[in-house]
């Protein structure tokens, strides 16, 4: 199963379907990609990451995404042969 629902959609449902949706997705990932409950992979306790960690964590909830610039020239490319006629 391979459901792909918009995120207004899925927080418009009631809790039980949300969790029912979830389910489902992880029981479709365990399929594909196997459980992840063994791999070697684990998650580390907050006391034991590196003091750069910390610090980084700390500010990493200040960060306010901005707007995308738009590319220069408006993204538009030009033709391979639009320019190139008496080359």
């Amino acid at each position: 199963m391979s459901t792909i629902i918009a995120a207004y959609e899925f927080f418009s449902l009631k809790s039980h379907l949300r969790v029912r949706i979830f389910h489902a997705i992880y029981k479709d990932d365990i399929a594909r990609f196997s459980d992840p409950a063994d791999s070697s992979e684990s998650a580390v306790e907050a006391s034991a990451l590196p003091s750069w960690q910390v610090v980084l964590q700390a500010h990493a909830k200040d960060v306010v995404g901005g707007k995308k610039k738009p590319a220069v020239g408006g993204g538009k490319k030009r033709k391979a042969n639009a320019l190139d006629g008496d080359e």
